[in-house]
């Protein structure tokens, strides 16, 4: 190898060293930069020229280039911002954001993310992360195919009551107060249905039933299709015992002047009938050790042509149903401004809400309903072992169930699974990256999911400026799936990973480089001083 070449070895030296420091001066720039990951330069000999000399056979090298340059993709440290919708990934993936412009797609690990005038979730470069629509469920399964992120409403939408849940604990220690001598027929209290008889609504619609006519009592708020609210009292009454079993009777009620069933509303209120507001009616039997044995539930029954008269127990029939196994009585709530418009859809029960009572006790077979279900409340009345009862009973669903103890009648807790209309007040976003809102009315829902990518060759990435990589043939196609599945990681709301630049192992290299620099440049200033002296032998 002559010494012109010796001077070439020097300068592919000077080369990869110059090439080693853009990368470190790069990555010291971005120490501060969000989800940045750092470079590492690797260089590689040269080929090598064979000599010969004597015996043996030596071979020289011609210099160094570099051979890769690798992202190290190890976890940046996390920042608190308090901005809900600053994220960070932690573990392996990419935030997908997509460009509105020309559509292209791109990955990245800075989650400073922000929603635009359009309600759409974008990064400082405008362009649009992308994620799924959720399904409505708390396990966050997505619909739809991956897409642009937009809050399009800042409202939730009302939703109407199905169920109300009542827990509760009837002293064995009452009374039988419901003793009517007029409305219903009901003789002496001694019957199931003194409360139903004594409802009279048609005499007092303002107070159906009067305070001294029952034991207790409990109101809840229920919410229409319009997310209006209305009110529904639950009666109780100890009724009497049979075959060793307390039982208790109990009627489901609203205000009359809201109830817009057909055949409940049938002129003004000195013609109404006597029955209106009045719901659903029932008994509750007890075991001698206070725990509840079963229950019945009879509601008004119009009949064919819708004509039945609501104040006759022949009428009132073995309730249906709900899919899980709990009666169901029908209400059909009228606003104020209907209350004078006979013709609103609202009073000719052609949208009534169907809501569930749950007492603790269900069927585990909605179809086979109660037992007796052909039996009126006049064959009750007439024969007390026909009260309906509860068939197939489900006793995972009894845990909550009511008792009859002496401690004095209370309620433990009570639900219901409507709500009014609301407006978004805060975002979340967990860590399996589900978006959810709060909304003033104390909903929370769940509006879409972020997406995550992974790719077989994370070196390959084509890095593009602005903390964004894209796809190349090299790295394989992004494998799409939401955070906390496979292989992806999770991800954390109100922070920002990062930069992971490693300052101190930085400036090492930085002096070594410098060094290597100076060395090869030695190389070359030596080689020119031994030309020099190969030109001097001329003298």
């Amino acid at each position: 190898m002559s010494v012109m070449g010796s001077m070439y070895t020097g300068i592919s030296g000077l080369t990869t060293h110059a090439e080693r420091m853009s990368v470190l001066g790069n990555n010291l720039a971005n120490t501060s930069t969000v989800g940045f990951k750092s470079g590492t330069v690797q260089f590689e000999d040269l080929f090598y020229s064979s000599r010969s000399h004597g015996a043996s056979v030596g071979q020289i090298g011609h210099g160094s280039r570099v051979s890769s340059i690798y992202q190290d993709f190890s976890q940046g440290a996390y920042e608190n911002t308090g901005a809900v919708t600053n994220v960070a990934i932690g573990g392996r993936g990419f935030f997908l954001v997509n460009d509105p412009i020309n559509g292209s797609e791109y990955y990245t690990r800075a989650g400073d993310f922000k929603f635009d005038n359009e309600g759409f979730l974008i990064n400082p470069q405008g362009m649009r992360v992308q994620g799924w629509a959720a399904a409505d469920s708390s396990t966050a399964v997505v619909k739809g195919a991956v897409g642009d992120l937009q809050i399009d409403s800042f409202q939730s939408e009302p939703k109407e009551t199905s169920k109300m849940s009542l827990s509760l604990n009837l002293s064995n220690k009452a009374i039988d107060k419901a003793k009517p001598t007029t409305p219903g027929t009901a003789a002496n209290g001694t019957d199931f249905f003194a409360l139903f008889s004594t409802w009279d609504a048609k005499s007092s619609p303002a107070k159906p039933l009067g305070d001294d006519k029952y034991s207790y009592q409990k109101t809840m708020k229920v919410f229409d299709k319009t997310g209006s609210a209305h009110e529904v009292t639950v009666y109780f009454d100890k009724a009497k015992t049979v075959s060793g079993e307390d039982t208790w009777e109990y009627i489901v009620t609203c205000n009359p002047n809201d109830d817009g069933r057909p055949n409940m509303m049938t002129g003004s209120p000195a013609t109404n009938t006597r029955t209106k507001g009045l719901l659903m009616a029932g008994t509750i039997s007890f075991s001698n050790t206070g725990a509840m044995k079963n229950m019945s539930a009879y509601t008004y029954d119009a009949g064919a042509a819708g004509t039945a008269d609501p104040d006759s127990k022949d009428n009132w029939k073995a309730a249906t149903m709900s899919e899980d196994g709990f009666p169901i009585f029908t209400a059909n709530f009228l606003h104020l401004e209907d209350v004078n418009d006979t013709d609103d859809k609202a009073a000719d029960g052609a949208s009534p809400e169907l809501i569930a009572l749950d007492f603790g006790f269900s069927s585990k077979n909605a179809s086979r309903a109660f037992e007796n279900a052909a039996e009126t409340m006049t064959a009750v009345e007439a024969d007390g072992t026909k009260l309906a009862k509860i068939n197939d009973v489900d006793i995972n669903k009894t845990k909550k169930s009511a008792t009859s103890f002496s401690i004095a009648s209370t309620t433990h807790s009570m639900e219901q699974d409507g709500y009014t209309a609301g407006f978004l007040q805060e975002i979340t976003i967990d860590k399996n990256g589900v978006v959810g809102g709060r909304y003033s009315n104390g909903q929370k829902q769940e509006m879409f999911v972020l997406a995550l990518a992974d790719f077989a060759d994370r070196q390959s990435l084509s890095l593009q400026g602005g903390n964004l990589y894209a796809e190349s043939s090299q790295s394989g196609q992004a494998v799409v799936g939401r955070a906390n599945t496979g292989r992806l990681g999770n991800v954390s709301s109100n922070t920002l990973e990062l930069s992971n630049v490693d300052m101190s192992r930085q400036m090492v290299k930085l002096i070594l480089t410098q060094r290597g620099y100076q060395s090869n440049s030695k190389v070359v200033t030596t080689s020119d001083e031994m030309l020099q002296e190969a030109i001097n032998l001329k003298r």
